[in-house]
């Protein structure tokens, strides 16, 4: 999935998100130092792979590994999922960028 940031109330980002996928919003702002928006958008887009993949978007996340390239890697059940923070030429705004692979492919 891609997605660009967005800038969102706290409020928004949280029922967008859910409860849980919002505190985990919450730490990976906090792991990385990144904006509640980057940190929440990279959690949209785990959640839109997650649905396009035919998996339950409810199901609970966790955080893996926040990786030195500014990677940030999550699982899903049997599901692994990284995203990156990429620029892209004609966008103004950062873009997140996420992939999802089943577990056995030796994802952290």
């Amino acid at each position: 999935d891609l997605e660009p940031v967005v800038s969102r109330d706290v409020q928004v980002w949280c029922d967008l998100l859910g409860a849980s996928a919002f505190a985990v919003a919450n730490v990976i702002a906090q792991e990385t130092g990144e904006s509640l928006d980057v940190a929440a958008t990279r959690l949209w887009t785990v959640k839109e792979c997650l649905q396009k993949a035919g998996v339950m978007v409810d199901t609970p996340l966790i955080l893996t590994e926040v990786m030195p390239d500014g990677g940030v890697c999550l699982s899903a059940g049997a599901m692994g999922i990284i995203t990156f923070v990429v620029s892209v030429q004609g966008f103004g705004e950062p873009v997140i960028v996420a992939g999802l692979v089943g577990k056995e492919a030796n994802f952290p």
